[in-house]
Protein backbone atom coordinates (compact mmCIF):
# COMPACT_ATOMS: atom_id res chain seq x y z
CA UNK A 1 0.00 0.00 0.00
CA UNK A 2 1.46 3.33 -1.26
CA UNK A 3 2.78 6.08 1.63
CA UNK A 4 -0.99 8.40 2.50
CA UNK A 5 -3.05 5.57 2.51
CA UNK A 6 -4.67 4.80 5.44
CA UNK A 7 -7.53 1.69 6.44
CA UNK A 8 -10.35 1.73 8.99
CA UNK A 9 -12.93 -0.70 9.42
CA UNK A 10 -16.35 0.04 10.08
CA UNK A 11 -18.22 -2.66 10.95
CA UNK A 12 -18.04 -5.14 8.97
CA UNK A 13 -16.37 -3.42 5.87
CA UNK A 14 -12.49 -2.01 5.70
CA UNK A 15 -12.43 1.31 3.85
CA UNK A 16 -9.00 2.52 2.46
CA UNK A 17 -8.38 6.26 2.01
CA UNK A 18 -6.04 9.10 2.16
CA UNK A 19 -7.05 12.22 3.46
CA UNK A 20 -6.36 15.95 3.35
CA UNK A 21 -6.41 19.10 5.52
CA UNK A 22 -10.12 19.55 3.22
CA UNK A 23 -11.40 15.69 2.40
CA UNK A 24 -10.87 12.34 3.03
CA UNK A 25 -11.12 10.62 -0.29
CA UNK A 26 -12.15 7.19 -0.15
CA UNK A 27 -10.44 4.74 -2.69
CA UNK A 28 -11.77 0.83 -1.50
CA UNK A 29 -14.50 -0.20 0.67
CA UNK A 30 -14.87 -4.42 0.75
CA UNK A 31 -16.04 -6.88 3.12
CA UNK A 32 -13.46 -7.23 5.77
CA UNK A 33 -13.88 -10.88 6.70
CA UNK A 34 -10.84 -12.80 8.18
CA UNK A 35 -9.29 -9.19 7.88
CA UNK A 36 -7.08 -7.73 10.45
CA UNK A 37 -7.55 -4.31 10.07
CA UNK A 38 -6.56 -1.28 12.71
CA UNK A 39 -9.64 0.89 13.92
CA UNK A 40 -9.72 4.14 14.06
CA UNK A 41 -12.31 6.35 16.52
CA UNK A 42 -13.49 9.59 15.14
CA UNK A 43 -14.43 12.31 17.10
CA UNK A 44 -15.67 15.08 14.48
CA UNK A 45 -17.21 14.57 11.07
CA UNK A 46 -15.54 13.72 8.72
CA UNK A 47 -15.88 14.37 4.77
CA UNK A 48 -15.73 11.01 2.25
CA UNK A 49 -15.46 10.98 -1.42
CA UNK A 50 -15.97 8.08 -2.91
CA UNK A 51 -14.88 6.32 -6.41
CA UNK A 52 -17.78 7.77 -7.79
CA UNK A 53 -17.20 11.44 -6.34
CA UNK A 54 -20.40 11.51 -3.77
CA UNK A 55 -19.53 12.62 -0.90
CA UNK A 56 -20.23 11.26 2.43
CA UNK A 57 -20.42 12.65 6.11
CA UNK A 58 -19.55 10.09 9.47
CA UNK A 59 -19.59 11.55 12.68
CA UNK A 60 -20.66 10.48 16.30
CA UNK A 61 -24.39 9.78 16.61
CA UNK A 62 -24.63 12.33 19.32
CA UNK A 63 -23.79 15.26 17.36
CA UNK A 64 -25.86 13.97 14.58
CA UNK A 65 -29.06 13.78 17.18
CA UNK A 66 -27.71 17.36 18.10
CA UNK A 67 -27.95 18.45 14.53
CA UNK A 68 -31.05 16.74 13.81
CA UNK A 69 -32.57 18.59 16.88
CA UNK A 70 -30.90 22.04 15.44
CA UNK A 71 -32.76 21.34 12.37
CA UNK A 72 -36.26 20.44 13.20
CA UNK A 73 -36.57 23.67 16.08
CA UNK A 74 -35.06 25.92 13.00
CA UNK A 75 -37.93 24.32 10.96
CA UNK A 76 -40.27 25.13 13.70
CA UNK A 77 -39.52 28.95 14.15
CA UNK A 78 -39.39 29.29 10.47
CA UNK A 79 -43.03 27.96 10.61
CA UNK A 80 -43.53 30.05 12.99
CA UNK A 81 -42.42 33.32 11.68
CA UNK A 82 -43.89 32.25 8.43
CA UNK A 83 -47.34 32.14 9.80
CA UNK A 84 -47.70 28.30 8.84
CA UNK A 85 -47.38 27.00 13.01
CA UNK A 86 -49.09 28.64 15.58
CA UNK A 87 -48.48 28.35 19.47
CA UNK A 88 -51.54 28.51 21.95
CA UNK A 89 -51.69 30.74 24.69
CA UNK A 90 -52.53 28.88 27.90
CA UNK A 91 -56.33 29.90 28.01
CA UNK A 92 -56.45 28.42 24.55
CA UNK A 93 -55.36 25.21 25.80
CA UNK A 94 -57.62 25.33 28.70
CA UNK A 95 -60.53 25.90 26.18
CA UNK A 96 -59.32 23.32 24.01
CA UNK A 97 -59.34 20.92 26.26
CA UNK A 98 -62.94 21.92 27.98
CA UNK A 99 -64.06 22.03 24.69
CA UNK A 100 -66.25 18.79 23.54
CA UNK A 101 -64.68 18.48 20.56
CA UNK A 102 -61.48 20.13 18.91
CA UNK A 103 -63.62 21.23 16.13
CA UNK A 104 -65.45 23.28 18.40
CA UNK A 105 -62.57 25.13 19.82
CA UNK A 106 -61.17 25.44 16.22
CA UNK A 107 -64.31 26.88 15.10
CA UNK A 108 -64.87 29.35 17.88
CA UNK A 109 -61.28 30.47 17.75
CA UNK A 110 -61.71 31.32 14.06
CA UNK A 111 -64.58 33.26 15.10
CA UNK A 112 -66.63 31.63 12.76
CA UNK A 113 -70.56 30.63 13.20
CA UNK A 114 -71.45 27.05 12.46
CA UNK A 115 -73.91 28.35 9.75
CA UNK A 116 -71.04 30.41 8.02
CA UNK A 117 -68.31 27.08 8.13
CA UNK A 118 -71.42 24.32 7.21
CA UNK A 119 -71.93 26.39 4.38
CA UNK A 120 -68.12 26.93 3.57
CA UNK A 121 -67.51 22.77 3.98
CA UNK A 122 -70.58 21.71 2.26
CA UNK A 123 -72.81 20.36 5.37
CA UNK A 124 -75.96 21.87 7.01
CA UNK A 125 -75.64 23.62 10.47
CA UNK A 126 -77.14 20.84 12.58
CA UNK A 127 -74.98 18.47 10.94
CA UNK A 128 -71.86 20.46 11.58
CA UNK A 129 -73.23 20.89 15.16
CA UNK A 130 -73.78 17.52 15.68
CA UNK A 131 -69.78 16.99 14.63
CA UNK A 132 -68.64 19.41 17.06
CA UNK A 133 -70.47 18.18 20.14
CA UNK A 134 -69.57 14.50 19.16
CA UNK A 135 -73.14 13.20 18.21
CA UNK A 136 -72.11 12.32 14.84
CA UNK A 137 -68.95 11.75 12.44
CA UNK A 138 -68.08 12.90 9.61
CA UNK A 139 -66.30 11.52 6.38
CA UNK A 140 -62.28 12.21 5.99
CA UNK A 141 -63.54 14.36 2.73
CA UNK A 142 -65.31 16.66 5.58
CA UNK A 143 -62.74 16.65 7.84
CA UNK A 144 -59.84 17.73 5.14
CA UNK A 145 -62.56 20.74 3.75
CA UNK A 146 -63.06 21.96 7.65
CA UNK A 147 -58.97 21.66 8.12
CA UNK A 148 -58.40 23.31 5.50
CA UNK A 149 -61.05 25.93 5.94
CA UNK A 150 -59.41 26.28 9.51
CA UNK A 151 -56.16 26.09 8.97
CA UNK A 152 -54.62 23.29 10.61
CA UNK A 153 -54.53 19.75 9.49
CA UNK A 154 -56.94 17.08 10.03
CA UNK A 155 -54.68 15.67 12.93
CA UNK A 156 -55.54 19.03 15.17
CA UNK A 157 -59.31 18.14 14.23
CA UNK A 158 -58.94 14.55 16.04
CA UNK A 159 -60.59 13.99 19.33
CA UNK A 160 -58.68 12.51 22.15
CA UNK A 161 -60.14 9.47 23.02
CA UNK A 162 -59.33 10.07 26.70
CA UNK A 163 -60.88 12.93 26.87
CA UNK A 164 -64.01 11.84 25.11
CA UNK A 165 -64.42 8.61 27.35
Amino acid sequence: MSMGYRRLRVGDFRVIFRENAAEIEILDIAHAAESTIETRTMTKAHIFRTPGGEELVVMAREEYDTLQDAAVAAARIRDLAEGREELLTSVEVEALLKAPTPLAFWRKKRRLTQTVLANDVGVSQNFLSDVERGKAIGDVVLYAKLARRLGISIEDLVPDDERQA
